[in-house]
């Protein structure tokens, strides 16, 4: 005889999770079916907010519901990023995140906090290339010039920093790495008063995104050294490479993804990522992230996880090795 035993409390679990897993699925079906509210972690203006409202407003067209952006400055990005881990994971809250998501949470902090453990990327959509420059009164116009100079001259030069704890920052770090050079950093309050400080000289050098410093360069208020690419710029044929000028593992830049909560239905993201590369890869969103220096990056949403979390890893191994804390 067989005797059976019925468990009441697993199958009352078990009935719960499929009703939320059936309302879920049913939710991704009729997706989007109100509008959707984009975080954004920067003020209005700049490079970012412009790229975010541009995929915004073609999104609209795609999804048939409004975009609407909402500007969450503060901490780096991580104020806008708090506000997309606590939403729900339906699709109607996401975030158009930046660089600084991976080196958020500061190695040193009283309140550590990681994003990325509570984010998934959707996709991936535009990166920047950073470049250095100088301002003329440098001695040295290509970088082994620079890298002669700052070791001949240990810690005798500034590099103006764009926002304390940024990828820029420890990009400078980077820098000092694999040159063996020691620079000092000083960091401000954004990129507007990094450049007065450069263009008057009271700062020597910049290492940021090229469209924050291409004006200057073409106008001849800074001369351009490099780029943190593995190819010359279209923007500026004539300024070498790091890697070719025999500089290795210098390669950088700051990009821009849009994440969702963890837990978002597979339906959903797939539909988001099959719109928003669709959307970069018109001639027309080509030409518009060109114009402000930016190239788009299409993939799949793996993908764009697997780009973020090595970027992490890359940026956090510099914290550790420089010994960067923030207080």
């Amino acid at each position: 005889m067989f005797h059976i035993v019925f468990n009441w409390r697993a199958c009352t679990l078990g009935f719960i999770l499929s009703l939320i897993s059936s309302a879920l699925s049913a939710q991704a079906l009729d997706y989007p079916s109100r509008a959707i509210r984009l975080i954004l972690p920067f003020p209005p203006g700049g490079t970012t907010d412009n790229v975010a409202r541009a995929i915004s407003d073609r999104l609209v067209k795609l999804l048939g519901q409004p975009v609407i952006i909402d500007n969450r400055a503060g901490a780096g990005g991580l104020i806008g990023a708090k506000v997309v881990t606590a939403a729900a994971p339906n699709g109607y809250t996401l975030l158009f995140g930046a660089s600084s998501l991976a080196v958020g949470p500061m190695l040193g902090a009283k309140d550590p906090y990681d994003p990325l453990e509570d984010l998934t990327a959707v996709s991936m959509v535009a990166e920047v290339t950073l470049a250095l420059a100088v301002n003329p009164d440098v001695p040295a116009k290509t970088p082994k010039d620079l890298v002669a100079l700052l070791k001949a001259n240990p810690n005798k030069y500034n590099s103006a920093v764009p926002g304390a704890f940024s990828v820029p920052h420890l990009y400078v770090f980077l820098f000092m790495q694999r040159t063996d050079t020691k620079i000092t950093p000083v960091a401000y309050n954004g990129g507007g008063p990094a450049l007065i400080d450069l263009l008057s000289g009271r700062t020597q050098m910049i290492f940021v995104n090229l469209p924050t410093i291409y004006q200057h360069i073409k106008s001849g208020k800074l001369r351009a050294i490099a780029v943190a690419d593995l190819q010359r710029s279209d923007s500026l044929p004539e300024t070498p490479t790091f890697e070719e000028s025999g500089f290795t593992g210098l390669t950088a830049s700051t990009w821009n993804a849009v994440l969702s909560p963890k837990g978002m239905p597979a339906e959903i993201s797939a539909r988001l990522n099959r719109e928003i590369n669709a959307i970069l890869r018109s001639q027309e969103v080509k030409s518009y992230l060109a114009n402000v220096g930016a190239r788009p990056m299409t993939g799949t949403a793996q993908q764009a996880d697997t780009f973020i979390h090595d970027e992490a890893r890359k940026w956090r191994k510099i914290m550790v090795e420089a010994e960067i804390k923030m207080e």
